[in-house]
């Protein structure tokens, strides 16, 4: 009697394996979906309200803020002031500007009921009209998304965007990121 052939893998075996793939396949599609890979954000011009931010001014790459969010947080909680969202003011483009130079105030929104504690800054930012990008996902990548959308809205409908640039997180998931524009001569 001959022994079996055991070049190829047996057939348990690849059907387990075609099944951890698929499994692989299908939980790497879910996350890219929750992260928002397959999502574009919503524009539209609008009249964007008044906002009150206490804050705590940052120098270095804007996607380091994390740690400066919680100081915050953690001053908000001492004072016990609820905030609306977190937010952040970018005056810099990244484009133009080394990453160790770029400037932001980092926050959050809060309400002007609200006393905000010693130790933070505060800026009320006035109402104006802005291209507001709407977008469900991780905000990093709808930052990858929505500035370039912005830019394209802007030059189809003879606008001009200026900065500093405000992104306002929401607890929902949602980020706003808004642009303040102004008509140019066509």
């Amino acid at each position: 009697m001959s022994e079996p052939d055991n070049k190829y893998p047996s057939q348990k075996l690849l059907v387990v394996a075609l099944i951890a793939s698929a499994f692989a396949i299908i939980g790497t599609a879910s996350i890219l979906f929750y992260l928002g890979m397959f999502s574009q954000p919503t524009l539209e011009k609008v009249m964007a309200p008044s906002y009150r931010l206490v804050y705590v001014n940052h120098t270095g790459p804007y996607n380091e803020i994390k740690g400066v969010f919680k100081q915050v947080e953690a001053k908000l909680k001492e004072a016990n002031v609820t905030p609306i969202a977190a937010a952040a003011l970018f005056f810099d483009d990244p484009a133009q500007v080394a990453a160790d130079k770029l400037r932001s105030k980092v926050g959050y929104i809060i309400s002007d009921r609200d006393y905000p504690p010693s130790g933070l800054s505060e800026e009320n930012l006035l109402s104006q009209q802005v291209i507001r990008a709407t977008f469900n996902g991780s905000p990093m990548l709808g930052s990858f998304k929505a500035y370039p959308a912005m830019k394209q809205w802007s030059s189809e409908n003879h606008y001009q965007l200026s900065l500093p640039s405000l992104e306002i997180y929401y607890t929902d998931g949602h980020v706003e990121y808004q642009l303040p524009i102004s008509r140019t001569a066509q």
